[in-house]
């Protein structure tokens, strides 16, 4: 499943998902053959849908994505392409910096791609990250969005059951 579409199926999930949901999870098959099935998990935010994390995992790799009913502040990069940083924080620990970049056409959704490391912008170690997920209750994610400014959605995230 490309990108954009992973992008779709992901934002179609979070209209339906509830304000204090629980992690949902589906699998999608590929149906061109390529790339087996595409597993997804996805949380919203506590804060009415406003925010949702997702995972996809295929054969070639795993995804996390944001997706907010607001426009992310962010910056055209290459023409098809827009970057914005998020800071999130697992539990209490420290708050960490990621690069969300996403299609022209959407700066409601992204992928987190790079994270902030000693000064810094390194490529985002997926299995850590979803490490980290699973051993933290509550996620907290700052983005900057358009209108708003600086808006902190939380995340319950804990039981995190992922392949």
């Amino acid at each position: 499943m490309t990108p954009e579409k992973t992008i779709v199926v992901m934002a179609l999930t979070m209209l339906t998902a509830s304000a204090n949901a629980t992690w949902e999870y589906k699998d999608v098959a590929d149906k061109m053959g390529e790339h087996g099935v595409e597993h997804h998990a996805s949380i919203s935010s506590v804060e009415k849908n406003q925010a949702m994390l997702m995972l996809a995992s295929t054969d070639s790799g795993t995804s996390i994505l944001i997706a907010t009913t607001g426009v992310m502040n962010g910056e055209t990069v290459g023409g098809k392409l827009w970057a914005a940083q998020v800071d999130i924080r697992f539990d209490s620990g420290p708050i960490w910096s990621y690069k969300v970049q996403g299609l022209n056409d959407n700066f409601r959704q992204g992928f987190i791609e790079r994270v902030q490391v000693s000064g810094n912008w390194e490529k985002i170690d997926a299995q850590a990250f979803i490490a980290a997920l699973r051993s933290a209750q509550v996620v907290h994610v700052r983005a900057p969005i358009y209108g708003e400014g600086e808006t902190v959605f939380t995340f319950n995230v804990a039981g995190l059951k992922w392949p």
